[in-house]
């Protein structure tokens, strides 16, 4: 993303309380942020990581992970990852 590092930052934990997330985890100078998804049909709840990297002045890179306690995800991994980045991108390009 091309946006301040503290922009980005803030907008995500925007993002996963938007999404209702449970953030268990946030270092701001770390650039990291931990949540959990709520229980559901589908899942008990994936661990959902952000990391937030400044690779230079205004160009920030944003990895997700996330990972289900059960051995099938039902791609609801990948669901989350992608719900979250398109939150993110729609808050950035916001304002």
């Amino acid at each position: 993303f091309q946006e301040p590092y503290a922009k980005v930052y803030s907008r995500s934990v925007s993002t996963l309380m938007e999404l209702k997330w449970q953030i268990s985890h946030s270092d701001k100078e770390e650039g990291l942020i931990q949540a959990r998804t709520p229980m559901n049909l589908w899942t008990w709840g994936d661990l959902v990581t952000v990391y937030i990297i400044e690779e230079n002045q205004n160009r920030i890179l944003v990895e997700v992970t996330s990972a289900s306690p059960q051995q099938y995800d039902w791609g609801k991994n990948k669901s989350n990852i992608e719900k979250f980045y398109s939150r993110l991108s729609e808050k950035l390009q916001a304002n």
